[in-house]
C-alpha cells in the first residue's frame, strides 16, 4: 500500500512540473515573437520572419545553456526587454542610414 502511494505521487510531481514547463515554454515563445517584431520593424519588416525563428532559436539555445550551467534546479532564461529594446533602436537606426550614412 506504501509503494502505490508513492507512485502516486511521483505521477502528480511529474504532472505539476509538465504543467509548469509548459506555461515557461509559452511564455518564452510570447516574449520571443514580440521581441523579434520589435527589433524587425519598420525598414526591416521584410525579414521579420528570419528574425522571429533567430529570436526562437536564441532563446531556445539560451534557456536550455542555463538551465544545464546552473547551480541552481529552478532556474530558466529567456530574452529580456532591456537588451531588445537597445537592439530595436540601434537597428532602427542602422537600417534606416545605412553603412554610407555612418
Amino acid at each position: 500500500m506504501t509503494y502505490s502511494h508513492k507512485v502516486t505521487l511521483q505521477f502528480g510531481k511529474i504532472f505539476k512540473d509538465c504543467i509548469a514547463g509548459s506555461l515557461c515554454t509559452v511564455v518564452m515563445l510570447a516574449y520571443a515573437i514580440s521581441f523579434a517584431t520589435l527589433i524587425f520593424a519598420g525598414h526591416l519588416s521584410s525579414s521579420i520572419s528570419l528574425g522571429i525563428w533567430a529570436a526562437l532559436i536564441g532563446s531556445c539555445v539560451a534557456m536550455l545553456a542555463l538551465s544545464f550551467m546552473s547551480s541552481f534546479r529552478f532556474a530558466l532564461g529567456g530574452p529580456d526587454s532591456n537588451p531588445s529594446a537597445i537592439m530595436a533602436i540601434s537597428c532602427g537606426f542602422d537600417s534606416e542610414r545605412g553603412l554610407g550614412g555612418l
